[in-house]
């Protein structure tokens, strides 16, 4: 596989008007860099560290913003134009949330121009080619119903 910006997000929920990007990683292989924000008021804390090492960064005073996480990202596909965005449902949700929370701080242009057309490795979406071509494969060989258990 080549060499590929590593991107993973974890938010206060799923709906990108309500909630925001808690903590942000991304960066090539062996250079991730990490960003705790602090969250939007009303936003969900779910796991250990929102419970635990959110309320402790911001007591020291060490927690970023959310627009500061989102500009690095930018600056940072941007230094790296052609090389792929790997992460789990990167397409799915994490992709998405942040082009819509980008568009919050007027940075969604900027966000999708560092995007651009490069290669998004996804395992979900390997998952889902397996999953169509093993339907695929069953209904051309007729062993699809038994499959399911459905003897038509």
């Amino acid at each position: 596989m080549k060499k590929s910006i590593w991107l993973d997000i974890e938010t206060g929920g799923t709906d990108s008007s309500k909630s925001s990007i808690l903590s942000m990683a991304y960066g090539p292989s062996g250079n991730i860099r990490s960003s705790f924000n602090t969250p939007v008021e009303g936003s969900f804390l779910s796991s250990f560290s929102e419970r635990e090492i959110l309320p402790q960064l911001s007591r020291a005073g060490k927690l970023g913003s959310e627009k500061s996480s989102i500009e690095s990202l930018i600056s940072t596909l941007r230094d790296q134009p052609s090389t792929p965005i790997a992460g789990y449902n990167l397409r799915g949700f994490d992709l998405g949330f942040i082009q819509n929370r980008s568009r919050q701080y007027g940075l969604e242009k900027d966000f999708i121009s560092a995007v651009g057309k490069r290669e998004i490795h996804d395992p979900v979406d390997r998952v889902k080619d397996l999953i169509s071509s093993s339907i695929k494969r069953h209904i051309q060989t007729g062993t699809f119903d038994e499959t399911l258990g459905m003897p038509w």
